[in-house]
């Protein structure tokens, strides 16, 4: 039932941010680096960049993992979807299958057996790796999205409109 599905995706978000809070502490092995955890620099300067150069409503696909969390409140943009999104159906329930959508348009099936949450982080970031152009222009048939972010070394015949030492920004046609 929908109860029980929302409580089980509550605590799997909740999981997430307990694991985020171990990550920060490893990395940083101080209080402040757990409250205070900035991305790693080359996200922060396409962040920046978006900020400075799209329009405010485009909408970008960035990379599921832990590391790309702060781009949207970083580039005052919004994203396709990041994990952190899962944790809004802890006050606003019916927002559950807008994400579980988005979750499966990209491949996910969080109802599968046996899906642990290192499974599913697994899983959903070995899905975002492998997204190829076709794929991302299938979602933007389904989807509001102007920007795919991607490595540098990720093969695409997307025109690229900025560019770091480890990112590329792909403008979506």
């Amino acid at each position: 039932n929908s109860n029980r599905l929302a409580l089980l995706l509550a605590l799997w978000v909740f999981s997430l941010g307990l694991l985020q809070v171990v990550e920060n502490w490893k990395n940083t092995g101080n209080l402040i680096g757990v409250i205070s955890n900035r991305p790693p620099a080359n996200i922060e300067k396409i962040a920046l960049w978006s900020k400075e150069n799209t329009a405010i409503d485009a909408v970008f696909l960035v990379d599921y993992s832990l590391g790309w969390q702060q781009f949207r409140a970083q580039s005052q943009r919004p994203v396709f979807m990041n994990w952190k999104d899962g944790s809004a159906i802890l006050w606003d329930r019916p927002f559950i299958e807008p994400w579980v959508e988005r979750l499966n348009a990209i491949g996910l099936d969080i109802t599968q057996k046996n899906l642990t949450l290192s499974k599913a982080v697994n899983k959903i970031n070995k899905l975002y790796q492998q997204l190829q152009d076709r794929d991302v222009k299938n979602l933007k048939l389904r989807y509001k999205l102007d920007y795919w972010v991607v490595p540098v070394q990720h093969p695409s015949q997307l025109p690229v409109v900025f560019q770091n030492q480890a990112f590329k920004v792909l403008r979506l046609k």
